[in-house]
């Protein structure tokens, strides 16, 4: 990280379960899952459904990052990591599902709002508790995680003042959907569809670039049922 670029890396990776189009078991899995992320070598981590409180400190990425905080939410746990060098304090956000991290004065939170269609309402009142928990003094932020949201969703998120990091940047279509069950068939009976269900919001900050990761095979399948985000402010 440096004063002008911060990357952060953004993943649900769905407890570490391997894809009914896999050949090889969980704790490869993990070992690929684990990979990615290394090799993307992001400042901030945010991972939803991850399966326990203390994998992090079972997997090799513990040599590079360290675990500010976590939150059990609808499933697995939330958790913000940073790079070791990198000086930073949890911050806790109290009635949502989300765990946040201040670093030099910007604050990241990592989040997994309630899922399917019908709650809407629910997920706005998780970000509204997630913007008052964080510290009026800190007026530079990040929000980023699997927000289930749906497009009629997008105006009311956008009215509490956050800017929405993919749309800042052009809305490219090729970096649009997180889920796509048409060509992942992570479920081998899950409906095919696509959402963008993955996001980042900001305040204070400008996003200069966003992509995708996981969003190709490995050897024949997916890691996640997820893609995950990578982007750069």
């Amino acid at each position: 990280m440096s004063a002008m670029q911060t990357t952060v890396l953004s993943w649900n990776i769905a407890e570490c379960n391997p894809s009914s189009e896999s050949t090889w078991d969980r704790k490869e899995n993990v070992r690929r899952i684990e990979q990615l992320i290394a090799e993307k070598d992001a400042d901030v981590l945010s991972i939803q459904e991850v399966p326990t409180h203390d994998w992090f400190q079972e997997t090799n990425l513990c040599e590079t990052y360290k675990l500010v905080g976590n939150v059990s939410t609808h499933c697995g746990f939330t958790m913000i990591l940073v790079k070791s060098c990198m000086q930073a304090r949890c911050l806790e956000i109290r009635g949502a599902p989300a765990i946040g991290a201040i670093v030099d004065g910007v604050a990241y939170v990592a989040m997994h709002l309630a899922p399917f269609k019908i709650n809407s309402e629910v997920r706005l009142e998780q970000m509204r508790t997630i913007l008052a928990s964080i510290p009026p003094s800190v007026d530079k932020m990040v929000i980023v995680g699997d927000t289930n949201m749906r497009k009629t969703e997008n105006a009311a998120f956008e009215c509490l003042g956050i800017v929405d990091a993919w749309r800042e940047v052009g809305e490219d279509k090729n970096t649009e959907y997180t889920w796509d069950s048409r060509i992942n068939r992570y479920h081998s009976d899950g409906y095919p569809f696509t959402s963008r269900f993955d996001r980042a919001y900001m305040k204070g900050l400008s996003c200069r670039s966003f992509g995708l990761i996981a969003n190709e095979k490995s050897d024949g399948a997916y890691l996640s049922d997820h893609f995950g985000i990578l982007f750069t402010f």
